[in-house]
């Protein structure tokens, strides 16, 4: 299987790669959010504030259930946003009719560490965004009264059922004491005798500051009586708590007298908050003006870069990941499994003028490339041929030299006749015997490119179907310093290439030339878009894959699946079309002695 995890795309290579259509993108969403802040409706904003604190701060007795003072102003300010106020707003103001309309409009904030809440309301004129603002601070004022006052009556009402209840009590055991008391006789009597001692003591009290002393004495005997009976009554009333049902009463009637007490001291301290009594609500601040706000034109611009951004971030990742792509000149190694030939830089980069840089530029860096193909074949022919010594000429053909290589690419347009083509020139001028073939019968580029041919001339087509002689067929194109190449065209007889290239005139005419020529070099159809391109492949004894730098991975796959179907070896591939590195134009002058123009021989003295 074929690794080809590398040519996943990145979402900044993908925008990069489609840098064009990200800025066309941007530009767009960032022109549509200028215009819809340029052309959206004017509308109105106004603002009532609100400082809050919780009403138990202000109570003198209840502070025990205090909540925290940032939850207690983010829960009014819950309030203050919701259904309930909307509601009492629309049942408040007649102007007002839809409570979505007030929760649409309503924006409610309020800051950490501060007890102000802002209340804003946007309209479409001012004094609906004043009124409603108004309105919400009215409702939501009259809520928190209502439900202040509320408590109040409810803990007061409470309070008194319960002093009823604990008063009904405490008369039930002292009727429970009574009776205990008054079962006992001798005690009721002693308890009548000490009334009437007791009202006696104070009217000995009243004569004692005018007595005379036999009067004094008397009294004081009188008032020692009076005293043994108190202590009396106090001892036989010590005796009787002990008795345990009487004392079990006593010790109820304390208990209950004490929880009276207190349910008395809560009601006292209830009416006292409640004359305190506060909603919660310190000031408010209604609304009086109310701005004109539009759309802001540098937030709405910001934002409309942003999704333009998003939006071509995920074009191009999708584009880039439905279009896989070559980026460098080692990945398509990875998928032929064949070494780099060359990596051929896009011509333009270096600024020459037509297809033939070997021709025409010869000390260029696109020109040396090709000689590095050609050294190359030049290696995988000497090898073979040298294997090969006293094979007999008419053995199998699988154990004939290596002479006859075809030119494939995947898609139109890849630069393969170019390359064939400077190839062949590069061969050529090595002192080698060249034949080009032009088997793009639908094209005859090459034809053109290397001999100007551009009218049928008797080929490849008027060899096989009219026997016409070989000699006959070749174009002889010649080259400097005395180097030529052979080229044979289509012809001029009609053929359907399909059944032509697989008839046996064919094969006996590559079987034949091969004997003939150091390089026999074919150039073939796009063989993803021309199916007989697959039967001249059959031909050859090596295959020359093209790839071009930014050329599709897909491609390149379906063709490396065809030709191991066709069991035909690959010999390498050339990378066209590559970036001009840096590095590929540091010679330091040995570019410039490539065809010997800059040797000199010394001059002799």
């Amino acid at each position: 299987m074929n690794d080809v995890s590398q040519f996943e795309p990145t979402i900044v290579g993908a925008m990069w790669k489609y840098r064009w259509l990200v800025l066309l993108i941007l530009a767009t969403a960032t022109a549509l959010s200028m215009a819809f802040a340029l052309f959206s409706p004017t509308t109105y904003r106004a603002t009532a504030n609100l400082i809050v604190e919780d009403p138990r701060a202000t109570s003198v007795f209840d502070i025990g259930n205090m909540q925290a003072p940032q939850r207690y102003v983010a829960d009014q300010a819950a309030i203050l946003g919701s259904t309930a106020v909307a509601e009492r707003v629309v049942s408040a103001e007649p102007a007002i009719t839809d409570v979505e309309a007030v929760l649409g409009g309503l924006e409610v904030v309020w800051g950490q560490g501060s007890n102000l809440i802002q209340a804003t309301f946007t309209a479409d004129d001012e004094d609906s965004a004043i009124a409603s603002v108004n309105a919400v601070v009215t409702a939501y004022t009259q809520i928190r009264r209502e439900t202040s006052s509320g408590s109040f009556s409810a803990a007061l009402l409470q309070l008194n059922d319960s002093i009823a209840d604990v008063e009904e009590q405490l008369t039930d055991l002292q009727r429970r004491i009574q009776l205990q008391i008054a079962g006992d006789a001798s005690i009721a009597s002693l308890d009548a005798q000490l009334s009437e001692a007791l009202n006696r003591l104070v009217t000995i009290q009243e004569e004692l500051p005018g007595a005379s002393f036999g009067r004094l004495d008397d009294l004081r005997a009188e008032l020692n009586d009076i005293l043994q009976q108190i202590e009396t009554r106090r001892t036989l009333s010590a005796m009787e708590a002990q008795r345990p049902e009487l004392a079990s009463l006593l010790e109820e009637e304390r208990q209950t007298i004490a929880r009276k007490a207190d349910l008395l001291r809560r009601k006292d301290e209830i009416n006292v908050d409640a004359r305190l009594e506060s909603i919660g609500v310190i000031l408010a601040d209604p609304a009086i003006t109310a701005e004109e706000v539009g759309a802001d034109a540098r937030r709405t611009t910001a934002v409309g870069f942003i999704l333009g951004a998003l939006i071509a971030a995920g074009t191009t990742y999708l584009l880039a990941l439905r279009r896989r792509t070559f980026s460098d000149r080692g990945q398509p190694e990875l998928i032929l499994h064949a070494p780099l030939l060359a990596e051929v830089p896009n011509f333009r980069s270096e600024r020459l003028v037509g297809d033939l840089p070997v021709k025409v530029y010869p000390e260029s860096v696109s020109a040396e490339a090709f000689r590095f193909i050609a050294s190359a074949i030049d290696i995988e022919t000497e090898q073979r041929s040298a294997s090969d010594e006293g094979v007999p000429r008419f053995a199998d053909s699988t154990s004939r030299p290596v002479r006859t290589f075809v030119v494939v690419s995947p898609d139109v347009g890849d630069g393969k006749t170019v390359i064939a083509a400077n190839t062949a020139l590069a061969v050529a001028r090595q002192g080698k015997r060249v034949l080009l073939v032009d088997a793009d019968f639908g094209n005859q580029k090459l034809s053109q490119m290397i001999g100007g041919v551009d009218v049928p001339k008797v080929g490849l087509t008027d060899l096989v179907e009219r026997r016409v002689p070989f000699p006959r067929i070749v174009n002889r194109v010649p080259l400097a310093a005395g180097a030529t190449i052979d080229l044979v065209t289509r012809g001029t007889v009609r053929v359907t290439a399909p059944d032509f290239f697989r008839s046996e005139g064919v094969k006996t005419f590559f079987e034949a030339v091969k004997d003939e020529y150091d390089l026999v070099l074919i150039d073939t159809p796009p063989m993803l878009h021309v199916a007989y391109s697959s039967a001249i492949i059959r031909y050859a004894d090596r295959v020359l894959v093209v790839t071009n730098h930014d050329g599709k991975v897909a491609t390149v796959e379906d063709m490396a699946d065809r030709l191991a179907l066709l069991e035909t070896e690959i010999m390498g591939y050339v990378y066209n079309n590559a970036p001009l590195r840096e590095d590929m134009t540091r010679s330091e002058g040995s570019l410039k002695d490539v065809l010997g123009r800059a040797f000199q021989l010394p001059v002799s003295g």
